[in-house]
């Protein structure tokens, strides 16, 4: 906290690397944003899902649920 206080007087400060509470640099973020990248790009170019999101919505909308209770009664 204190580094973000000095820059915001002004100064020329580096933050340090982020720590996990287990004192291991934080590399698996790291990891993750690097396999992101490689997988949709910089900048991302995500596939569209439009068309599978209404096929999935009209099958649950065939199926009719009889007892919604689970429980032993």
């Amino acid at each position: 906290f204190a580094v973000g206080y000095q820059r915001l007087k002004g100064k020329t400060c580096l933050f340090p690397f982020g720590l996990h509470c287990t004192g291991m640099p934080v590399k698996a973020c790291a990891d993750k944003l690097k396999r992101e990248i490689e997988l949709y790009g910089c900048p991302p170019d995500f596939p569209d899902e439009e068309e599978e999101e209404e096929e999935i919505s009209i099958k649950t909308e065939d199926i009719i649920i009889k007892d919604k209770a689970k429980g032993k009664k």
